[in-house]
């Protein structure tokens, strides 16, 4: 059993990793270039080692899973590497959540909050502009997340 120290999170926004990774799949509307953005993720990343010496990280996508434009097992490899090749000694896992409950299938009636819709071809692209303010959608997201960290970091106290 692993002991349980301190938890430091560190969130991106999906847009900003995904424009790292899938350059050409978005029109930034600012003075910002992936490598901006990708010297904006390290820098924040190295900014929690310096402050908090973290060492290791946990990268995972964010809800809804299956509608976010696609994720390809080698672009979650290839960030992997980019991270570890900028800075050595770096541990990563990353917690997948693809089968992450559909909105519609817990009874709601409408995307979000009702403003937008679903996009027809789940391989492309499904914007989430809105939120749920449902236990009901987020939970077994929950679920299966706990899981995954038990088994990543052999714990089993989280329940």
């Amino acid at each position: 059993m692993v002991p349980l120290s301190p938890c430091k999170l560190l969130k991106f926004g999906y847009n900003d990793l995904n424009v790292i990774m899938n350059p050409g799949q978005y029109v930034v509307n600012e003075n910002l270039s992936k490598e901006i953005i990708a010297k904006n993720v390290v820098d924040s990343v190295l900014s929690i080692i310096e402050k908090y010496k973290a060492k290791n990280f946990l990268f995972m996508r964010v809800a809804p899973f299956n509608y976010w434009p696609v994720t390809k097992d080698a672009d979650k490899l290839k960030a992997g590497r980019c991270l570890l090749a900028l800075m050595p000694g770096l541990r990563n896992s990353y917690l997948i959540l693809k089968n992450w409950v559909c909105p519609l299938q817990t009874g709601l009636v409408f995307w979000g909050i009702g403003n937008i819709t679903s996009c027809d071809d789940l391989e492309k692209h499904f914007f989430w502009d809105s939120y749920y303010p449902e236990a009901k959608v987020y939970k077994p997201s929950g679920v299966m997340a706990i899981i995954q960290l038990e088994h990543l970091y052999n714990i089993n106290q989280l329940h």
